[in-house]
């Protein structure tokens, strides 16, 4: 088995500019092992987040 790891991939529906819902994120993660890849690492571009707020 290969160790193989996505480290940035948009699959958060309605989140940004990746899967448009939870079917099209199964069918990415889908391709994305019959790959060989074996860990993903979801990125979405979010501003939930106030990260200069959180660091202080």
């Amino acid at each position: 088995m290969r160790d193989i790891t996505d480290a940035h991939i948009h699959l958060v529906p309605g989140v940004d500019d990746g899967a448009r819902d939870i079917e099209e994120a199964i069918e990415e993660i889908k391709v994305e092992v019959a790959c060989g890849v074996n860990r993903i690492i979801v990125t979405p571009h979010s501003s939930a987040f106030d990260y200069k707020q959180l660091c202080r």
